[in-house]
């Protein structure tokens, strides 16, 4: 989800360079054009003949240009209001990222993950089982328990690392 904000968030920015260069280009019609230039030609008994010509355009219909231009403005505004919002669900992600970091940490405080001890429990309880002091019922429920102990602790830890990456990345790139 964040990378897709992020890379939205920058498309928006390119429409909106995009959008301002075309209105460049639009408000560039309104203007007169000046156009200057010579000629070489030859008339009836003169040869060599050079002269200058020049013309100036001025548009007498704007109303086709102010359209686009009101078209191209709405453009713009749309853009940039998808643009602010886009900044705000990003903002507010950050925001829930940093909050859950902490909290997980502050869960995580003091606690390591007991990967040897839960290998020895299970290990203890396969000796157990050999040794017939144990049922293979008992077994299975208490090796289950110690497995499934050991992979909350695992996601757990899975969860806050995916929560700092993702705030690691909308840190360096938003």
């Amino acid at each position: 989800n964040a990378g897709l904000s992020n890379s939205l968030y920058n498309e928006n920015d390119l429409k909106i360079k995009q959008l301002e260069q075309q209105q460049k280009m639009i408000k560039s019609a309104f203007q007169a054009t000046f156009q200057v230039g010579y000629f070489n030609q030859s008339l009836d008994k003169v040869s060599n003949f050079q002269g200058i010509k020049g013309g100036l355009a001025i548009p007498l219909f704007f109303g086709g240009k102010r359209n686009e231009l009101t078209t191209n403005r709405l453009q713009m505004e749309m853009v940039s209001a998808q643009q602010n919002n886009l900044k705000k669900q990003l903002n507010n992600e950050l925001k829930l990222l940093e909050k859950n970091i902490l909290m997980m940490q502050k869960g995580m405080d003091g606690k390591r993950i007991k990967t040897d001890e839960n290998i020895k429990a299970v290990e203890q309880l396969q000796l157990k089982l050999n040794l017939g002091e144990m049922n293979v019922f008992d077994f299975i429920k208490l090796s289950a328990v110690i497995i499934d102990g050991s992979l909350s602790e695992l996601e757990m830890l899975n969860n806050y690392n995916q929560n700092v990456i993702k705030y690691q990345f909308l840190t360096t790139n938003f």
